[in-house]
């Protein structure tokens, strides 16, 4: 463990939020202050923890309480004439949980812990379409997000001098989030590549490379197989109506910008390398090994025989088939069961994380911890179903919204990026894209500008020249 006076040193990297911070509440209209002091607070809930002002979960307490109060007002606001999109799809997929509790003599208040991690998000996105926001604020909410975002590079290569690589301390967000670490890295090289793919200036690239970095620093794994899947997407999706030359030529940038990604997440990641030091060598073989025994270890890990993120699909498939688990398919095993709250009996003091209580419960270990396998489990087909054609909706409605005669815009291409890497987090990695506000949070508001403003334009003054707003 590390010692306190060198946990307040990390707390005090901090400090490189203070500028951007200060900037745009200079710049700020009195009622964007929720919306702004939401977004600082989930960006410098680590730091304040590590300098002993309070806890993330009192932070996290405060921001799912603001954004109930936000949507509360929004309603009383508009008399209750709100416009909410998929509101019968999330009623329906409460009522779901709410049977699946019933069903299976699950705690009311275990019931509820499991439903806010997914309704307060989307109340928070329902705030957002019925604030009518000008284009200024829409710049200035859009320039603070993406400041934010770089104001994380220059911590995470603070924290690698303090403490070298690790999962630990990523950014001033999280204290243990490894997760929220691939999550948060592959959200900054979506936004700027989508800068990129318009302007072709290069210090887009530069910011693509140090969110890259932010994740090799964290020792982020993932990274080496998603970045090239969710650039190439994009890549792909904004030349939809270009020639066929245009066409091959930039899907080979795509191509050739995923490839050096992958070769600098290999040699720079000592676990994927066969020197296992950082500037080790690019070895095909022993990736594919290392990654098939990462995906199917094939033996008891941490109390689960199905442990890797590739048996785990495969363990609870079978799980939910069996014959006397036939009601369990429909609804799950109870919403709520895998979270940890004194609601929960455990079988001793060892039991300290969500995966270790999946494995306690169903034999299934860390992979069982993404979003779909932890949701499928819990409330069944039924309601995984209104959860995700839920998403499927806003998604396809932002991709259509954001393409004019046949030409994707900015917001399209962004959106296909990040419904990318939503796909990717969701289906075979964790569930922060689903629940975790530090990226949940910015997920929305790009989500809210793709479907209400599908023609706004990222000005360069939002990067290049900021104090020109």
């Amino acid at each position: 463990m590390e010692s306190e006076a060198l946990v307040r040193e990390i707390g005090f990297l901090g400090i490189f939020m203070v500028p951007v911070g200060l900037y745009y509440l200079h710049r700020l209209p009195v009622r964007l202050l929720p919306v702004y002091g939401l977004l600082v607070l989930l960006f410098l809930a680590a730091a304040l923890e590590l300098l002993g002002l309070f806890t993330v979960t009192f932070y996290m307490n405060i921001v799912e309480l603001s954004i109930v109060l936000l949507f509360g007002y929004a309603v009383i606001k508009k008399k209750g004439k709100i416009n909410c999109p998929g509101w019968a799809i999330i009623v329906l997929f409460v009522i779901a949980s709410i049977v699946s509790g019933l069903v299976n003599d699950i705690h009311l208040l275990q019931v509820l812990l499991f439903l806010r991690r997914y309704v307060i998000p989307v109340l928070f996105l329902w705030f957002l379409f019925n604030t009518s926001f000008t284009e200024k604020e829409i710049q200035i909410v859009t320039a603070l997000i993406l400041a934010l975002f770089l104001s994380q590079i220059p911590v995470s290569f603070g924290k690698l001098l303090l403490v070298g690589q690790s999962e630990r301390y990523m950014g001033t967000m999280t204290i243990f989030g490894g997760s929220l670490t691939a999550a948060f890295a592959l959200f900054g090289v979506v936004l700027f590549f989508a800068f990129y793919l318009k302007e072709r200036k290069l210090p887009y690239l530069l910011a693509v490379v140090g969110f890259f970095l932010f994740a090799m620093i964290g020792e982020k794994r993932a990274v080496f197989a998603f970045a090239p899947l969710i650039i190439i997407s994009m890549v792909f999706f904004s030349q939809q109506r270009a020639s066929m030359v245009t066409r091959v030529r930039q899907l080979s940038l795509g191509v050739v910008t995923a490839s050096a990604l992958l070769y600098l997440t290999v040699v720079l990641n000592p676990t994927l390398n066969p020197e296992n030091r950082i500037g080790g060598t690019f070895d095909a073989g022993y990736l594919v090994n290392y990654t098939e025994n990462y995906l199917f270890p094939d033996r008891a890990i941490r109390g689960s025989t199905h442990y890797g993120r590739g048996e785990a699909p495969i363990a609870t498939w079978n799980l939910l088939t069996r014959e006397e688990n036939r009601i369990h398919l429909l609804v799950g095993f109870g919403a709520g069961d895998l979270i940890l709250s004194r609601f929960v009996e455990l079988p001793d003091d060892e039991i300290t994380r969500s995966e270790d209580l999946i494995a306690y419960r169903h034999d299934i270990g860390y992979g069982g911890r993404t979003g779909l396998l932890w949701t499928l489990l819990q409330i069944g087909l039924l309601g995984t179903f209104f959860l995700f054609y839920f998403y499927f909706r806003l998604f396809r409605k932002a991709v259509r919204k954001g393409i004019t005669d046949g030409k994707p815009g900015y917001m399209a291409i962004v959106m296909v990026g990040l419904i990318t890497l939503w796909v990717l987090d969701t289906v075979l990695y964790s569930r922060v894209m689903l629940s975790t506000f530090a990226v949940v949070l910015p997920f929305m508001w790009f989500l809210y500008l793709s479907i209400v403003h599908p023609d706004f334009n990222f000005s360069k003054k939002l990067i290049i020249r900021p104090w020109k707003l």
